[in-house]
């Protein structure tokens, strides 16, 4: 009972936490949440119809998939939302492979690699001197280890080596199916308009969702504390466990806006804008996907990634994707038999 009474608390403090800012702040906010999502998914089809020109692949069932997944990251913990939409993505392409629409989230991270490298570079050359601090530290430390040193480079090049080999020999029966998935990248001009550019919308989007969250909890807004907010974030995924990385985002803005702010500010803000980007991705992912899937086949998502954890990422696309092609055959044949 103490235990659900805490859970209780924490909700109800998130519920609080969120009804404090205005109410015009929070609207704008989840609005930019959603363009962020819906931005991606059009980039996303547009990777998809490059591999798969043959196919006519509708916007609707990947922006519906995508949100679907992007709603299930929010709270569960991992990447289970992420092999929920790479399966929905393979329900929606008949005939399509986990390979293929893997190659293509490897064409959609290169805009988000880009762009992160960039947001640490602005961070680093505006305080050099840190990054000054930290090389020497390091080349200070190597010099009185050399020895463990030059063992521990010779592991990793040595890892790195046996990795490469593995990597090349478990990929090559499906070398053609990745090529075929980074297929956009063959026609620049293509992969900029259909790809590239709405991606830099989403990321607009999502700079968007941090300035009004910063401006509603009043926090001072500056380039160099929005990167941070953004950088922070990036860095919480990484080493966090929980959905959303919550908690872990908290704890490195602590750390990284201190003295911006107090630190129940600082807490505040990242609370809230957590707890309110969570809600805006599931109310979009559970809308489009019961509008576009229906109901029953969401559910049986839901169910799938609560019971079936232990799947691998290939297996779990296969039977998802079967059940969700049968679901929607039967409602077409229902359609059609509607109409007749």
């Amino acid at each position: 009972m103490n235990i659900l009474g805490d859970i209780a608390g924490w909700f109800g403090s998130l519920i609080d936490n969120v009804s404090s800012i205005s109410l015009w702040y929070l609207l704008l906010g989840c609005a930019f949440q959603c363009g962020q999502t819906l931005f991606n998914s059009v980039a996303w089809r547009g990777v998809l119809q490059a591999a798969y020109p043959d196919k006519h692949i509708r916007q609707s069932e990947i922006s519906a998939g995508y949100a679907g997944g992007v709603a299930l990251n929010s709270v569960l913990p991992g990447q289970a939302g992420t092999v929920t939409y790479l399966a929905l993505f393979r329900a929606s392409i008949p005939g399509s492979s986990v390979a293929t629409i893997t190659a293509g989230a490897a064409v959609q991270a290169i805009f988000w690699s880009l762009v992160g490298g960039l947001v640490y570079l602005v961070l680093l050359l505006e305080r050099p001197e840190s990054f000054t601090v930290e090389i020497g530290a390091v080349a200070d430390w190597i010099g009185a280890h050399w020895v463990m040193s030059l063992l521990i480079a010779t592991a990793v090049v040595a890892l790195v080596v046996v990795a490469v080999r593995v990597i090349r020999e478990r990929l090559h029966r499906q070398w053609d199916q990745m090529g075929q998935g980074a297929a956009i990248l063959r026609t620049p001009r293509r992969y900029l308009s259909r790809v590239v550019t709405f991606q830099a919308l989403s990321y607009a989007c999502r700079l968007g969702v941090n300035s009004t969250f910063l401006l509603a909890y009043d926090i001072p807004w500056s380039l160099r504390n929005l990167f941070i907010v953004i950088s922070a974030s990036s860095l919480a995924a990484v080493v966090s466990v929980a959905p959303g990385g919550i908690g872990a985002t908290t704890a490195v803005l602590l750390v990284a806006l201190g003295g911006q702010a107090s630190e129940a500010a600082i807490t505040s803000y990242s609370v809230g804008q957590q707890a309110a980007t969570m809600l805006a991705n599931i109310a979009l992912g559970l809308v489009l996907m019961s509008t576009v899937f229906g109901w029953d086949a969401t559910r049986s998502v839901l169910k799938r990634r609560k019971h079936k954890d232990a799947e691998t990422a290939e297996a779990s696309a296969d039977i998802l994707a079967e059940q969700l092609a049968e679901q929607r055959a039967r409602r077409t044949v229902g359609d059609a038999t509607e109409k007749g």
